[in-house]
């Protein structure tokens, strides 16, 4: 599968999962964001080449999803692939031959012999102290060769060779105690995973997704999400990423009895995270009627063509709460009154839409897809 189809989301609505769960998978990486198009086109860049990457992004963001999407689409992708977690004492020691050494088993000693010609990826490479980082930049430029000839496990004249890949939850540079010349062997191929609050935008898709997945493993028949349940989804902050929204969805997904998911389902402690949608222009009813000409309750304006008091006390109600995502939240709620007006106005056409806009169609598509807005048919 090539990351093309990987990338590939749902065209149809955004909350609409019927007909996917054979395609589903949950090794898939899925997303349609600037984002994650550029992990993608990363990933074919520095995949044909044999050079070390680094993968850098918070926990939960599908690190090791990328590692394995480079390794299937490297020529080496027919040989062993082995994660190791550096986290664990004494992992990076057993890959660097000299388990033997420090009173290891002869079956954790052969490890990395086991793997050669394949991909080694070292997941948290951050945790490691100096010792080990000396010991992974002689990986790396050896690919697990010994100068001399012979292995490092001891074993005289079994060549290894492998290909380094390692992420971190942070820049190795900001960390301040990786030595330069380790650094300078990422130069180049460093991958920037988003975290999901970065890239609500995704959330559908991802949302779908899961649901097909869990269709299938939970024997459930689940035919869309709910427009309020998917606003749920997006609004709240996931500070487990993706690993977070998987396991929420699955959650859900045990509680759903019908063929629709709808807030009910979901986690208490989720829908009480959120606050409940506010209007940010004026007090108004959500924007989701289907009427053609003007509606009571639509976005009021002022003189000045904008509510800025109701903005300012949304503003300072979530500050005032504590709350931590308070930008892209106000941007929310402005995006899906101007999308709701402008939509309203061209009576569906997206085309006329996005040109009045100033945005392309696919952008705007992609807007209304986030916002649980996009229509069922279209006129354009």
């Amino acid at each position: 599968m090539d990351t093309e189809q990987q990338l590939a989301g749902v065209e149809a609505s955004s909350t609409s999962v019927t007909g996917r769960t054979s395609a589903a998978s949950s090794d898939r990486i899925v997303g349609q964001s600037a984002g994650m198009r550029d992990v993608m086109t990363a990933i074919d860049r520095v995949a044909s080449q044999d050079s070390a990457v680094l993968i850098v992004g918070e926990p939960g963001t599908g690190r090791s999803l990328v590692a394995r999407a480079i390794h299937s689409q490297s020529p080496r992708n027919q040989m062993p692939f082995l994660a190791v977690d550096c986290a664990r004492a004494g992992s990076v020691e057993e890959l660097d031959g000299q388990a033997q050494d420090q009173g290891h088993s002869d079956q954790s000693a052969s490890a990395f012999y086991k793997v050669s010609g394949g991909t080694v990826f070292l997941d948290g490479i951050g945790s490691i102290g100096s010792a080990g980082q000396v010991k992974v930049l002689r990986l790396i430029q050896d690919k697990g060769h010994d100068r001399s000839g012979h292995d490092r496990s001891g074993q005289g004249g079994r060549n290894v060779n492998v290909r380094i890949i390692a992420s971190a939850d942070r820049d190795l540079k900001q960390a301040g105690y990786f030595p330069q010349e380790l650094l300078e062997r990422f130069e180049g191929a460093t991958i920037q995973l988003l975290p999901l609050r970065e890239r609500p935008e995704d959330i559908p898709a991802l949302a779908e997704h899961f649901v097909a997945l869990f269709n299938r493993e939970l024997g459930k028949n689940v035919q869309k999400i709910s427009p309020e349940a998917m606003q749920l989804l997006q609004q709240h902050r996931w500070p487990g990423n993706v690993r977070e929204f998987q396991s929420t969805v699955r959650s859900a997904m045990i509680q759903a009895s019908g063929t629709e998911l709808t807030t009910s389902c979901l986690p208490q402690s989720l829908r009480d995270s959120v606050p409940p949608s506010s209007n940010v222009l004026s007090t108004n009813t959500h924007p989701s009627s289907n009427a053609a000409g003007p509606v009571s309750g639509t976005p009021t304006l002022g003189e000045d063509g904008f509510r800025f008091d109701k903005l300012q006390d949304f503003v300072r109600s979530m500050l005032a709460d504590g709350k931590s995502d308070v930008y892209r939240s106000v941007i929310h709620e402005i995006d899906r009154h101007v999308l709701f007006e402008t939509m309203k106005h061209f009576r569906g056409n997206q085309l006329q839409a996005a040109e009045r806009l100033g945005i392309s169609r696919m952008t705007l598509r992609a807007k209304l897809r986030s916002l649980g807005m996009l229509p069922t048919r279209s006129k354009d």
